[in-house]
């Protein structure tokens, strides 16, 4: 196995010096989580993959598993097939990995996996050590990190702390906030903050005309994530009983609120959110104070503010970095503090239009895909330790 990798490795520099040679692009491989269509696939590899390639690079992506694949296997309780499948696969592409000038991991290489060692992020590393992980949440909290491995676990190298282990093994890192970034315990690790951007050109701006007679509240995101609502429920529910109004869910699953306020449910797709969003007057992003908070990038409430939406957000983790309370937005300090706010916002309904707009300037100004384009590409060349290359024509 050692000679097989260390022949991949010599054929890695001597493609790479072919390329150089005939002036090719460098060549910059993205190992994404998730496929075409999922929301970080497409905010944090598809459109940095597009902009790698509008600057001279010859960058690709690849994924380990279709989504009717990805989605039957595990609604089948076929864990073992789906683990292999990916890992097989993930294999295959490492070895993409060696011929390519760079390669960014998406997250991690093998999700829902955390039956063993770092084995296939080892065996990436050995082929090419111009790695660079990438991730927008604190997934080391999200598994509640440290825990005890199972014995197969052990016995295949897991030691309950994955992502802390990425995080010392790994050279390069693209984090999406300076918080991730301080969880990196290497001193000579080279890191970038890139926040979760948004083509801003792909929402639409919510026009509020005269007062809200129906108050739309909405709220966007994962199934995992469903729960929050249930901090914001009460207040809602006082809400209902003064005024029209309803709630609106954009996931993968519904959201029950017990029939005490109204709920329409849509299933949310990449390819009609932004439309859907538009249906929101405010939108709502509740999150308890935890490691999990603290380590999340304030997704949601970067989508209404770019929508032009009114957005009420509680204060925690990036959120009191995203918005400037009353400015272009409002802040909940505390979970019990959900009516008052919201009856606040609710006063202020003559001003929900500049609100908006000043929302929808601040992402243009600090989360967009052209404020950061340059930023990506320096670190990219720096990643391949050569100089930016000459744009496409």
């Amino acid at each position: 196995m050692a000679t097989f990798v260390l022949n991949v490795v010599r054929f890695d520099r001597w493609a790479s010096a072919l390329r150089r040679r005939r002036g090719a692009p460098p060549r910059i491989l993205f190992l994404a989580s998730f496929f075409p269509g999922n929301a970080g696939f497409e905010q944090r590899v598809r459109k940095w993959c597009t902009i790698l390639n509008e600057a001279g690079f010859d960058a690709r992506w690849r994924h380990a598993i279709e989504e009717p694949a990805f989605s039957r296997l595990l609604a089948n309780g076929r864990v073992s097939e789906f683990h292999l499948r990916f890992a097989f696969k993930r294999f295959w592409q490492c070895l993409e990995a060696a011929v390519s000038d760079g390669v960014i991991v998406e997250r991690e290489l093998l999700v829902y996996n955390d039956y063993g060692g770092l084995f296939l992020e080892r065996f990436l590393l050995a082929l090419n050590r111009r790695v660079a992980l990438d991730y927008d949440d604190d997934i080391g909290a999200a598994k509640k990190e440290p825990f005890i491995p199972s014995r197969f676990a052990r016995l295949m190298g897991g030691t309950g702390r994955k992502f802390q282990d990425m995080l010392k093994t790994y050279p390069f890192f693209i984090a999406g906030t300076r918080y991730l970034a301080n969880l990196v315990p290497q001193a000579d690790a080279t890191i970038v903050v890139v926040p979760t951007c948004l083509n801003v050109l792909r929402y639409g701006c919510k026009q509020y005309t005269g007062s809200l007679d129906r108050v739309t509240f909405g709220w966007v995101g994962g199934v995992s994530n469903l729960p929050y609502l249930d901090i914001v429920l009460p207040a809602l529910q006082a809400i209902s009983r003064d005024r029209p109004c309803k709630l609106l869910v954009l996931s993968g699953k519904a959201y029950d609120s017990g029939e005490t306020i109204e709920v329409e449910n849509r299933a949310w797709n990449y390819l009609t959110e932004t439309a859907d969003l538009l249906d929101v007057d405010i939108g709502l992003m509740p999150v308890a104070p935890s490691r999990i908070a603290e380590g999340k990038c304030g997704y949601k409430q970067l989508q209404y503010m770019a929508s032009s939406l009114v957005g009420v957000a509680s204060d925690v983790g990036p959120n009191r970095e995203i918005i400037t309370d009353g400015v272009d937005g409002f802040l909940v300090r505390h979970p019990e503090d959900w009516e008052k706010v919201l009856r606040h916002a609710l006063t202020q309904v003559a001003s929900f239009e500049a609100i908006g707009r000043a929302a929808r300037k601040r992402i243009e100004e600090a989360y967009s895909f052209e404020g950061f384009r340059q930023t990506y590409v320096d670190f990219v060349s720096r990643l391949i330790d050569r100089e930016t290359p000459q744009k496409a024509r």
